[in-house]
């Protein structure tokens, strides 16, 4: 674990146990996905200069891209999906926690039938203009 990683981990920790902030956060358990149709659905959950913290659901894939200005840090709370990151693809499922470094091309495709439910914590805060969408590489297996 690099040490940029570490610090993201340690802050979402404290932050998450202290209640530093002025929101509550409910139990994951109890974060259900937000209504209504669309491959991707997502609700941020508490948003400041640290950090953004963002429930996603996602139906079928979220396209490849990366953040430009930011860490990410991604929990799998329920599904199962393939996951492009960097150069690598590899399996996410319930329990996964997966570090994103700033300029690192990820993407996502659900495997099954239940959507795939994650906590996104995106370091420092962010609103989602700055995502980077770029063409998917040859490991992918798509044009």
């Amino acid at each position: 674990m690099n040490k940029r990683t570490l610090v993201l981990t340690i802050c979402t920790v404290v932050l998450t146990f202290t209640e530093i902030r002025a929101q509550a956060i409910a139990p994951m358990d109890t974060l259900q996905c937000p209504a209504g149709a669309g491959p991707v659905r997502s609700q941020v959950l508490s948003s400041d200069s640290i950090s953004t913290w963002t429930l996603i659901c996602i139906d079928v894939e979220v396209r490849p891209h990366l953040h430009q200005y930011h860490d990410e840090l991604v929990q799998v709370l329920d599904g199962e999906a393939v996951m492009l990151l960097a150069d690598s693809v590899i399996s996410i499922h319930a329990g996964s926690v997966i570090s994103i470094p700033m300029n690192t091309p990820h993407a996502v495709q659900v495997i099954g039938d239940v959507p795939l439910r994650v906590i996104s914590t995106h370091s420092p805060g962010m609103d989602q203009s700055e995502r980077v969408f770029v063409e998917p590489a040859a490991v992918w297996g798509r044009p």
